[in-house]
This record gives structure tokens, C-alpha cells and sequence, in this order.
């Protein structure tokens, strides 16, 4: 019962790691001129495509909105209310099935006589965050951050939200050598 205990921990502790951490990527127009963005509005959503989970009005839409701005608005940019803003904010989100298969191995007993083998199977739901940045004044997409990790339980969504737009945000404005 023992090493049954340490190789279903094991196997936990393997599917756990694989899928918990977000990943960030970036890509930007290295010729926009980012020292003239102050003001920023958010762009309103597009139209539903075909089979599209319709996220606009709903509470991960506002809680995603919600801390961009508050990143945003740290960053020292301010809100564009009645004025024309200098960029626009367009938010793209998803949310897809998957699937994580291991197999895993294993010897015990007296010089490894006892084989066996274990297959873990892990499903959860990869959610996919896109911010682009749109130059407001030449309508052209100037900065694009993507976040892509595991869609934590309810518990965690709050944390979660923040966290991949914190770190999505953070390369934004891009560092140009």
C-alpha cells in the first residue's frame, strides 16, 4: 500500500506541474512610436463567430477588463472617458479541451522483480488570452500578448485572471534595442 501511495503521488505531483504554469508570449511593430501612448480605451468586442462561446456581459469578460485596466492605469496610462484615446484595447479569449496522458514504469520488490506500469490520465481545460494593442489615430494593431495556461477551478479564478494579465501586461510597452 505504501509505494502504491508514492507512485499515485508522484504521478499527481507530474500532472500537476505540467499544466499549472502560464505562459506569456509577445510580438509588436518595432516601428510604432510607444512614448505617445497615454490615454487607452477598450475596443468593443467583435461579433460572435460560429461556435464562439459568447463572453461579452459575462463575469470572466468584466474581471478580465477589469484588471487590464488596473494594470494599465499602474503603468501610469489613464482611462480615455470623453477625449479620443491613443490606443485601443481588444480582448480575444478561449477556451479548449486537453488532455495529458503518462506513463510511468516502475520496479519493486527483492533486485526490481515486480514490474507494473501506470497510466495517468489528466484532463483539464487550456484558456487562451489574447490583448492586442491598436494604434487608435492609423487603426493599426501595434502589440499583440498572449497568455495560454490551465483554467483553474472557481476558487482560483480571480488569481488566475490577474496573474496572466499582470504578466502579459508587464512586456507591454515593448523593450526596443
Amino acid at each position: 500500500m505504501k509505494r502504491r501511495y508514492w507512485i499515485v503521488l508522484l504521478g499527481a505531483l507530474v500532472a500537476a506541474s505540467s499544466c499549472s504554469s502560464i505562459s506569456v508570449s509577445t510580438d509588436f511593430d518595432r516601428d510604432a512610436d510607444y512614448g505617445l501612448y497615454r490615454t487607452f480605451s477598450f475596443a468593443p468586442p467583435r461579433a460572435e463567430r460560429r461556435g464562439d462561446r459568447p463572453y461579452e456581459g459575462s463575469p470572466t469578460r468584466t474581471r478580465i477588463l477589469a484588471a487590464i485596466e488596473r494594470e494599465l492605469t499602474a503603468k501610469g496610462y489613464r482611462k480615455a472617458i470623453d477625449e479620443r484615446a491613443d490606443f485601443l484595447v481588444a480582448v480575444h479569449i478561449a477556451a479548449k479541451n486537453r488532455v495529458d496522458v503518462g506513463v510511468y514504469d516502475y520496479r519493486l520488490g527483492w533486485r526490481g522483480r515486480w514490474h507494473g506500469r501506470d497510466v495517468r490520465v489528466h484532463r483539464y481545460k487550456e484558456g487562451t488570452l489574447v490583448i492586442d494593442i491598436v494604434d487608435a489615430r492609423r487603426r493599426e494593431l501595434v502589440w499583440r500578448g498572449t497568455a495560454k495556461g490551465a483554467i483553474h477551478g472557481p476558487d482560483e479564478v480571480e488569481e488566475h485572471i490577474a496573474e496572466s494579465v499582470r504578466r502579459t501586461i508587464e512586456r507591454f510597452p515593448p523593450e526596443i534595442e
